[in-house]
């Protein structure tokens, strides 16, 4: 049995997923760090910081563990002698582990901020930490708007590579005796 890495379609899956979840990975040892961290701080918030810490930990083992299941969806196409066709099931396959990596990057940046607030504490006015919420609203509409943009681009390229496949298959019929 040998490997096929001449299909672009499978190397780009497999890109996407191995490198979300080599981030994850990170974000669960992050998460990790911070539980630790947590644990030994008795600071007035401690109860609310190791909660939340525990959560994070929970959250971005999770994610690995899906992206790790996405991961064992992509490496059997590896095998595949006939090149994989892209389909809306194989385009959603491949958004996943994108969505999951920008929900990765949004709570280490929480994480970080969290962090800020408790350790060093007055940092953070109410203004300030205003603006820190209007900002991530505005990241998370922007990062919306450019997924809902990549999803129509990627059923743009399916239906085009679909009715290229159908124009060579009309070829193949009419050649063949």
């Amino acid at each position: 049995m040998t490997l096929n890495f001449s299909d672009p379609i499978v190397l780009f899956w497999l890109l996407i997923n191995t490198t979300a979840a080599f981030v994850t990975a990170q974000a669960v040892y992050g998460a990790w760090l911070d539980y630790r961290t947590a644990r030994g701080t008795q600071t007035g918030f401690w109860g609310a910081r190791l909660l939340t810490a525990r959560g994070n930990v929970r959250r971005e083992s999770l994610r690995l563990i899906t992206q790790l299941l996405l991961l064992s969806l992509a490496v059997p196409a590896l095998f595949r002698t006939t090149p994989v066709t892209l389909s809306p099931s194989i385009v959603v396959l491949m958004l996943v582990p994108v969505v999951l990596f920008i929900a990765t990057a949004f709570d280490a940046r929480d994480r970080a901020i969290l962090t800020q607030m408790l350790l060093v504490p007055g940092t953070l006015t109410d203004a300030a930490l205003e603006s820190s919420i209007q900002e991530n609203i505005a990241l998370t509409r922007d990062v919306g708007e450019k997924a809902e943009a990549a999803y129509h681009e990627a059923n743009s390229v399916n239906e085009k590579l679909v009715r290229l496949h159908e124009l060579i298959e009309g070829k193949e019929d009419k050649e063949s005796p």
